[in-house]
């Protein structure tokens, strides 16, 4: 008879725990099936210093990222150690089955909000990337500090006077503390020289150039156009024009050096000596870049095309990107011409 009560206490207990374990089985699915992608909501949870299981899971229950906090609780008694859980701040969807919020637990996936996040598109000169970061709340006089702080230069090997060219066209994205300017830039300059393609500078000196000279030309070549088909062919005649002494010629560069640029370029600003960006008139490369190039641009400039042109001008046209090439004056006037009557 004892040996029989045994047995009827045995068999319930296995039938208890079966009976415990398909229905923990059956929570674990049951919340992952409702996990879709329309229904996931982040959910920010702190678990803090010996902060007790009990605790923790009732604050899971109120956010709705979990059913029940009682089975949340009897889960990790059974099958976790508690102890192994890391305090800090996590995000969690909402719903998450209780495997995978007690695998972010103990693994320690802290959350780290972002506390600052701006995007510099390519092409932004030091104005337009100060404007942005201005509007986001960072002081104009510390950005403009940071952007000649000599230190700064001189750490880099930056042989200009500021920092122009070298602030890597990207997304930021900073956690934790609100970044100060000099962080700000010395972040960007960092992500510049992490973008540049490995042997870079190496290939550079194979065609006598230097860094500085690769992002004068780079720069230019991004504000000439914004095809990637063009940029060797803009690269090219950019080489050919300096290998003949002749003046470049590139407006947007005319542009950067006119303080207060209206959006028209008069006969006052064409023949102006003394704005040194002035490729009308000055020859050669302009003292320092006009922008922030992108990768394509800098890797434009290694590989131009080799089809002999020395002009280009834009095709007639609604809302037209390509440009015509020419090899000749004569023909490169004729594009022109077409241009101004389409204009008119």
């Amino acid at each position: 008879m004892k040996t029989k009560s045994k047995i009827l206490i045995f068999t319930f207990i296995i039938c208890l725990s079966f009976v415990f374990l398909l229905f923990l089985g059956y929570y674990n699915i049951k919340t992952w099936l409702h996990t879709a992608p329309e229904q996931v909501k982040p959910g920010v949870v702190t678990l803090y210093q010996n902060q007790s299981l009990k605790d923790l899971a009732k604050n899971l229950e109120s956010k709705k990222i979990i059913d029940s906090a009682l089975f949340f609780e009897i889960s990790v008694r059974a099958f976790h150690e508690y102890k192994n859980f890391q305090a800090g701040v996590y995000s969690i969807s909402s719903p998450a089955s209780p495997n995978k919020i007690i695998q972010m637990l103990s693994s320690g996936e802290i959350y780290n909000p972002v506390v600052f996040d701006f995007i510099i598109p390519e092409g932004f000169n030091l104005e337009k990337i100060k404007a942005r970061l201005v509007s986001n709340g960072i002081d104009k006089r510390s950005l403009d500090q940071a952007f000649k702080n000599q230190e700064i230069l001189d750490s880099y090997d930056i042989e200009g006077k500021n920092v122009e060219g070298f602030l890597y066209p990207a997304r930021y994205q900073f956690f934790s503390n609100i970044p100060s300017a000099t962080t700000i830039v010395k972040t960007m300059i960092n992500k510049f020289f992490e973008t540049l393609p490995e042997n870079y500078l190496f290939n550079l000196s194979e065609k006598n150039l230097n860094l500085q000279q690769a992002v004068i030309i780079a720069s230019l070549i991004e504000k000439e156009t914004s095809l990637e088909v063009e940029r060797p062919l803009i690269a090219e005649t950019i080489f050919n024009r300096l290998n003949k002494s002749m003046p470049l010629g590139i407006d947007a560069s005319l542009i950067y050096g006119i303080k207060n640029f209206d959006g028209d370029i008069k006969r006052k600003h064409i023949m102006d000596s003394t704005n040194l960006y002035n490729t009308r008139i000055h020859r050669g490369l302009p003292p320092g870049p006009i922008c922030s190039p992108s990768l394509k641009s800098l890797e434009a400039l290694l590989n131009p095309s080799q089809k002999g042109y020395l002009y280009y001008v834009l095709k007639p046209g609604k809302n037209e990107k390509n440009h015509h090439f020419s090899k000749s004056l004569k023909e490169h006037n004729k594009h022109v011409r077409k241009l101004i009557e389409f204009s008119r």
